[in-house]
């Protein structure tokens, strides 16, 4: 009985090295960006996206349980939106620049002081139209969330196309 107790828990002791080592080796760095063809101006664009009040207007979200507070001022640099929510956590997104004719910079705090993302949306003229591009990037924790990548990513993609697809009905309808 306690040969096979000793080779059971060697087995799992060895499963469990093995996660550690594989989780160390993946990457835990993600990184997505979608765009969108806006028919409107940048100078359309931008109260809307400079504004992180607006953003519950286009900035898709699924979360019932999902309470925002704001500090800093009411839009561009320094504008702040700090979330509360009984499945995502506590988090924060603060702009760290804000052009009229490039777009914004901004840093994401989730479940941590310190900036775990960061992120920008960006214009580019074409004739007419404006392209909005949204990149976000960060890293998630060390071994599970390296397993965790591909579907934080996936997910991203969804909620970055579907807010894009808002952005652009507020913008061309207002």
């Amino acid at each position: 009985m306690k040969q096979v107790l000793l080779i059971v828990t060697g087995a799992i002791a060895s499963v469990v090295v093995l996660f550690v080592v594989v989780g160390l080796m993946l990457p835990n760095h993600w990184n997505v960006e979608r765009s969108i063809l806006i028919h409107a101006p940048a100078s359309k664009i931008h109260p809307l996206v400079e504004d992180l009040h607006a953003w519950g207007n286009w900035v898709e979200s699924r979360d019932p349980t999902l309470r925002y507070e704001f500090t800093g001022p009411e839009r561009g640099v320094g504008a702040n939106r700090i979330y509360h929510s009984q499945y995502a956590g506590t988090g924060s997104t603060q702009i760290t620049l804000s052009d009229p004719s490039r777009g914004i910079e901004f840093e994401s705090c989730v479940n941590s002081p310190s900036p775990t993302a960061h992120g920008k949306l960006t214009y580019a003229s074409e004739g007419p139209a404006t392209r909005v591009t949204w990149h976000d990037e960060g890293k998630l924790p060390v071994i599970t969330g390296a397993y965790l990548r591909d579907s934080v990513e996936e997910g991203l993609q969804r909620h970055m196309d579907e807010s894009l697809v808002k952005l652009k009905d507020l913008a061309e309808h207002p």
